[in-house]
C-alpha cells in the first residue's frame, strides 16, 4: 500500500481563516491530525474544533475534514453532532480559478432554538421545536449569498400569537372587532396563548448582500 510521506498530530490554541472577508472563520482550541503528500491529497487534515464561528454564526464544536489536491481545497463534515442534531456539509474552493467558495449544508433534527439563537442573534422573538434545513451558500462581489429551505416541526414562536393577530385583524376589517373576545375564548388553546404553536413550518429563503427574501412560507 502507498503511505503518506508525513503524518502529523497537534493542537491549536486558536485559528482563523480570512481569505473571504465576507465570511470570516475562526475557532478556539482545536485538535488536528492528518498527512502530507498522500494518495489523492497534497495535504489532508481532520479537525476537532471548539468555539467555531463562521461569519455571524456560532457553531461551537464541530468535527470536519480538509483536503488540498490539484488546486482544489475541499472541506467536508459528515454526521457531525451539532445543536443536538446532525450536520452534513461540503465546500469547495479553487484558488487559481476564483476567489469565491461555494458550499452546501444539511442540518437534520436539530434544536431550533439553539440554531436560530446562534445563527441569527438578535431576533426579537424565540422559536422552539426541531429544525431541518438544506442550503447552498457562497460569496461574490456583493458578499455572502445563501438560498435554501428551513423546516420547523412541533414548535412554538414565543412572545407573539401570529394566528390571533391575523384573526383580530380580519375581524376588524369586517367591522366585527367586538367579537374578538368570544372567538378567542372559543378557540383558547390556539388563540389564547402568548405564543404561536405550529405542527410544521416550511420557509424558502434567499439572502444576498444583507437583504433577505422569503418567497414561500407555509404554516400548519
Amino acid at each position: 500500500t502507498l503511505e503518506p510521506l508525513y503524518r502529523y498530530d497537534g493542537t491549536l490554541t486558536e485559528g482563523s481563516f480570512s481569505a473571504w472577508p465576507a465570511l470570516p472563520i475562526k475557532a478556539g482550541p482545536s485538535r488536528v491530525h492528518g498527512a502530507l503528500i498522500a494518495v489523492n491529497a497534497d495535504v489532508s487534515a481532520s479537525f476537532d474544533a471548539k468555539d467555531l464561528e463562521v461569519g455571524t454564526a456560532r457553531i461551537g464544536e464541530l468535527l470536519f475534514g480538509l483536503t488540498y489536491w490539484q488546486d482544489k481545497l475541499a472541506v467536508s463534515a459528515l454526521e457531525s453532532p451539532v445543536y443536538d442534531g446532525k450536520l452534513d456539509g461540503s465546500a469547495a474552493f479553487f484558488p487559481k480559478i476564483s476567489a469565491d467558495p461555494q458550499a452546501g449544508m444539511l442540518l437534520r433534527d436539530t434544536d431550533a432554538k439553539a440554531v436560530i439563537e446562534n445563527a441569527l442573534p438578535g431576533l426579537p422573538f424565540s422559536i422552539g421545536g426541531r429544525l431541518d434545513a438544506g442550503m447552498q451558500l457562497g460569496t461574490d462581489e456583493q458578499g455572502v449569498w445563501i438560498h435554501g429551505r428551513v423546516g420547523l416541526h412541533r414548535g412554538r414562536i414565543d412572545g407573539s400569537n401570529w394566528v390571533r393577530d391575523l384573526v383580530q385583524a380580519a375581524l376588524a376589517d369586517a367591522g366585527a372587532e367586538d367579537a374578538a373576545g368570544a372567538v378567542i375564548a372559543a378557540h383558547r388553546p390556539l388563540l389564547g396563548a402568548d405564543a404561536t404553536r405550529f405542527e410544521r413550518m416550511a420557509i424558502d429563503f434567499t439572502s444576498r448582500g444583507g437583504a433577505v427574501s422569503l418567497p414561500r412560507v407555509v404554516i400548519e
